[in-house]
């Protein structure tokens, strides 16, 4: 459970929004007891416990300009701490899972440690802060000026106590609206973008599928990827060891590996897909919204505005703003029905078809200009480009032509080319069913 923990007079909150770390010192101390037991028993030894206090406290002075006020402050760290405490101890029985699998010494014994040492931790967060000793001495000067001004800074916060009590609670109110989510910006500013830099690092391994090809992969963590055409999966240097995340552009199937503590991360466009379980399939390309579908299992859709949790069968389409909505079932089929093996368009011009055609048959097709603003809504078997060609011919009326070897589309209104096609393949496969007829002995 989320520890309780002490109120904060409005001064110091005050002196700890404006970076006197000697105001940080001392709510770190208020609340150290109250952390420390709170974290014992989410963690279950002090080493874990030891590391959460410290992540929190170190991002909520990273973030200090965020917190609305002091009232709501002690909330918003106890819950802060209370999910850091679940990371901890997710994380250790991961590594005890690896060690009793890889025959270590499994998971070691805590009884000797099972406190929490404050002057410890104190000790840590200084140095998160103050890496090396010249930021410290500059940091012990900035430190000392700031105290020599502390008596003009109490006066500033007490002048600015003088609104209504009816007007502070509408404050209050308004800033937990606005920044109830601020637990997650805590984390989310860390470990985001640790995942976005790690992805965009030159270190970073892209594995792709070309042009009409589709292929598979299977993970260093054990989740498997199934590639669409031209689709490229990024895998960061840090995976799996310190952070579960990859990214896709094009689209993929993925299969996550259960049973490992952290979830599986898929960046895909302006979204980021979260898992512990099951497979989902997501499409993602330039200039069209990302769709993601639970195959099996339940995962989280997350934006920089909007969150939404899917369970099996359900999708969710994300605009370029980040908003989440339902996709239509046009949509859906066109991102996904590549896992059974069809080639959908779902009231596409013939402009976007042509180069959808590339990626998943690797043909290179034109068409007459005037025919590039014609809509077409079509399926096809993938594998066979005479296939999608007739499916092609027939949705948009048109004909499927060769001049000096390139396939160029020409129109056809009364739909010849695609009849003439379909008598074709009907006389194939009625020819194909007959059976063979017999020699003479």
């Amino acid at each position: 459970m989320p520890a309780t923990l002490p109120p904060i007079d409005a001064a110091l909150f005050d002196r700890f929004k404006k970076g006197d770390e000697q105001a940080l010192e001392q709510i770190f101390r208020l609340f150290a007891s109250g952390m420390a037991a709170a974290a014992l028993e989410d963690v279950g030894h002090a080493a874990g416990a030891t590391r959460a206090i410290e992540q929190v406290m170190v991002r909520a002075w990273s973030h200090r300009a965020q917190f609305p006020d002091a009232a709501t402050m002690p909330k918003l760290i106890a819950d802060e701490l209370h999910e850091a405490g679940q990371r901890e101890k997710g994380r250790r029985a991961a590594l005890r899972r690896f060690e009793q699998h890889e025959g270590g010494g499994g998971g070691g014994n805590h009884a000797a440690s099972a406190t929490v040492n404050t002057n410890e931790v104190w000790a840590r967060i200084q140095k998160d802060l103050h890496p090396d000793t010249a930021a410290s001495a500059k940091a012990k000067q900035a430190h000392a000026e700031a105290t020599r001004h502390e008596a003009a800074a109490h006066i500033a916060g007490v002048g600015r106590k003088g609104l209504p009590v009816m007007a502070r609670i509408g404050i209050a109110a308004v800033a937990i609206a606005a920044f109830g989510g601020i637990l997650v910006v805590l984390q989310k500013a860390s470990a985001g973008t640790r995942v976005a830099r790690a992805l965009a690092s030159k270190e970073a391994v892209a594995t792709s599928t070309k042009a009409g090809q589709r292929g598979s992969m299977k993970l260093a963590e054990g989740s498997n990827a199934e590639l669409g055409g031209d689709a490229t999966v990024t895998i960061p240097k840090l995976f799996p060891k310190e952070m579960r995340a990859v990214k896709i552009d094009g689209t993929a199937r993925f299969s996550v590996a259960p049973g490992l503590g952290e979830p599986f991360e898929v960046r895909a466009g302006n979204a980021a897909i979260v898992s512990t379980t099951g497979s989902f399939t997501v499409a993602a390309y330039p200039n069209e919204p990302v769709i993601v579908r639970a195959d099996t299992g339940s995962l989280t859709v997350r934006t920089d505005t909007a969150t939404r949790t899917l369970n099996a069968g359900q999708a969710a389409r994300v605009d370029s703003s980040g908003a989440i909505a339902d996709p239509t079932a046009g949509e859906l089929a066109q991102a996904t029905s590549w896992t059974a093996g069809r080639f959908t368009v779902n009231n596409r011009t013939i402009k976007d078809v042509l180069p959808m055609l590339k990626r998943w048959y690797s043909v290179d097709v034109r068409a007459d200009l005037p025919l590039l603003p014609r809509q077409v809504s079509m399926e096809a078997a993938l594998g066979s480009t005479d296939s999608v060609i007739t499916a092609l011919e027939a949705a948009a009326k048109v004909k499927q032509v060769y001049i000096k070897g390139a396939m160029i589309l020409q129109d056809d209104p009364n739909g010849e080319a695609a009849k003439a096609s379909a008598a074709r393949i009907a006389a194939a496969a009625k020819k194909a069913a007959s059976p063979p007829k017999k020699g003479r002995k």
